[in-house]
């Protein structure tokens, strides 16, 4: 094949490729139903709607008429999906506001605040749009409690290894020079620097993505959730970022230079949204969180899809 036969091929794969960089990982895009989805990189709900009548003639009246309609189905199914969504480990935004009249006629105005990105005329004269809503700062904050954040840390004065951070065995003597970790009084990284975020990797539970997911202990206690975010921060960048690599995770700006990584045992709650962490991981990530909060700042990445 001649140089000028292979760089249309060279060029069409790089676009390629660049073009599956830019899209959102699949694990990451929850498909709520027929028309509705949900982009968790983004925290934003994407659906459309059509019109249900077929008008004549050319009238800026009938057309506008039209597209009102196509906006007024959109807004239906985005109220539809925006239910669909998972709240936490244990309840969908339907769960929620189910029992609280007042509460479910905010979310109905909520599903209301969508942008239209995109507008199809059809032969018939009817009109499809497909309308997005993001769900951070009007979906969380309706489901805020007055307080968060107040939360106390979880920590102990158990020696740990300085390399593998596991309780030291009490018959075992500490050689010289060797520095024994006590959570109590924080936790650096072995450069010396403070953890600058939480990395939780995931991959291979089953994880589902959810505007507020917490994280566990052993004995169901929460060790990351309302009770230790920042308002601020959670409603403006969400609880938790979403990564399907650890690679991204690690570039991201959230989880910063000196993340902490901590490995999840398992999920928990009927919508697989939180993650269960060993008992000794949960005093570590408090211990770190000590010298430097970034569970105020919910500075935490969630890495989930398959296991590698």
């Amino acid at each position: 094949m001649t140089t000028q036969k292979l760089r249309p091929v060279l060029i069409h794969s790089a676009l390629l490729v660049l073009l599956a960089t830019c899209l959102p990982a699949q694990t990451l895009v929850q498909r709520l139903d027929d028309q509705s989805s949900v982009d968790w990189t983004r925290y934003v709900v994407r659906t459309s709607g059509s019109s249900n009548i077929s008008l004549s003639g050319t009238d800026k009246n009938q057309r506008a008429e039209v597209l009102m309609n196509a906006k007024s189905a959109a807004a239906e199914n985005l109220l539809k999906a925006v239910d669909k969504l998972r709240l936490s480990g244990d309840s969908t935004v339907q769960d929620a506001s189910k029992a609280n009249p007042r509460l479910r006629s905010r979310v109905r105005r909520f599903a209301q605040r969508f942008t239209v990105v995109d507008t199809r005329s059809m032969s018939d004269m009817s009109v499809e749009v497909d309308v997005e809503l993001p769900i951070l700062e009007g979906l969380a904050q309706l489901f805020l409690p007055d307080r968060i954040g107040t939360g106390e840390f979880h920590l102990d004065d158990v020696p740990r290894s300085p390399l593998s951070l596991l309780p030291w065995p009490e018959c075992r003597e500490v050689p010289d020079g060797v520095e024994l970790v006590i959570p109590s009084q924080g936790l650096v990284s072995y450069k010396g620097r403070p953890y600058t975020g939480l990395i939780i990797d995931a991959r291979g539970l089953g994880v589902k993505p959810a505007v507020l997911p917490r994280v566990l202990n052993e004995g169901l206690a929460q060790i990351y959730g309302l009770s230790y975010g920042g308002r601020d921060a959670v409603v403006g960048t969400g609880m938790v970022a979403y990564f399907d690599s650890m690679a991204d995770a690690r570039r991201d700006r959230r989880s910063g230079r000196e993340p902490l990584v901590i490995c999840a045992m398992k999920t928990h709650g009927s919508q697989s949204a939180d993650v269960v962490v060993s008992d000794n991981d949960a005093v570590l990530i408090h211990a770190a969180a000590t010298t430097r909060n970034f569970l105020h700042q919910a500075r935490v990445v969630y890495v989930v899809g398959p296991k590698p």
